[in-house]
């Protein structure tokens, strides 16, 4: 019995309980990871490949470019596509990063994604210049998701400050792009 109603801290379980358990749980994981159908509110969501690649060029991740001597052989937006597209771990082509050295007859190329956000004031002055829009958020007191709205419409936030990013069309910092 339970000490405390609907905790069950405390409580011992019998090695025959823990052993089903755990083969009640096996493959849950994996079958989460391989489904690429999602369920909010019980409706189901098709995520397709368009929307995974919006979204890992939104987030931070290093690109992958694969040579065959001199010829690109393809190029992949993050470590982890190019490992499946080559049937490798993602552990080996981490460790081609940082040590530079190739265990088979490819050459790799990394390119690291610039996710650095600039913050002005509502005069164009520079007030801070953050690594990402995460350390933006917290420095901010603003959901991240405000902030990327206000980085895609270059409007002023609050009265308080502008947001850009490298690929901001109007970014001061880099004059207009236009």
């Amino acid at each position: 019995m339970c000490k405390i109603a609907g905790s069950v801290l405390g409580i011992k379980h019998g090695i025959t309980f823990s052993k089903n358990l755990s083969k009640s749980r096996r493959g849950i994981r994996r079958k989460v990871i391989k489904s690429s159908v999602k369920k909010i509110n019980n409706v189901p969501k098709v995520v397709t490949l368009e929307t995974r690649i919006k979204l890992s060029s939104r987030t931070r991740g290093v690109s992958v470019k694969v040579f065959d001597g001199s010829n690109l052989i393809n190029e992949y937006t993050t470590i982890t596509s190019a490992a499946k597209h080559l049937g490798i771990d993602k552990k080996i082509i981490s460790r081609i990063l940082n040590t530079g050295i190739s265990y088979d007859n490819y050459i790799y190329k990394f390119e690291i994604k610039d996710l650095r956000v600039w913050v002005y004031d509502p005069k164009y002055k520079l007030v801070k210049l953050l690594d990402n829009v995460l350390k933006t958020s917290a420095w901010c007191n603003i959901p991240y998701t405000t902030i990327y709205r206000y980085i895609k419409s270059g409007k002023l936030y609050g009265n308080k400050y502008y947001f850009y990013n490298i690929n901001s069309k109007s970014n001061p910092y880099f004059g207009n792009k236009d």
